[in-house]
């Protein structure tokens, strides 16, 4: 039943900043308190909407922690999956942008 899900799992992490985006995170911080992106474990669906299911504190946690997900969608029945990791079911479906979801990213589409 899981092969059937068109649902990617991937770990991603920010790329490094250069100089001119840290003069400009220096200047804009000056002002505001700045999130940095921080490497995550992402599902994301045909469209390429990712949901952000784990932020990681570097790219090589995001990568363990997205092979275990990843085993983990393929073993559970779909619907026990997304209780677990509280992924909307109709989140794999969409083609447009989720309404009312937190944690999305754009992703390169499976389209």
């Amino acid at each position: 039943m899981a092969s059937e899900v068109k649902l990617r799992i991937l770990a991603w992490a920010p790329p490094e900043p250069g100089r001119r985006e840290k003069l400009r995170q220096f200047a804009w911080g000056l002002l505001h308190i700045v999130s940095e992106a921080r490497p995550g474990v992402y599902a994301v669906n045909r469209a390429g909407w990712g949901k952000r299911l784990f932020t990681t504190s570097s790219y090589a946690e995001a990568q363990q922690k997205g092979q275990r997900v990843h085993a983990e969608l393929q073993h559970l029945d779909f619907g026990s999956w997304c209780e677990r990791y509280r992924v909307e079911p109709g989140f794999v479906d969409c083609v447009e942008r989720p309404d009312r979801v937190r944690g999305l990213r754009q992703f390169r589409p499976l389209l």
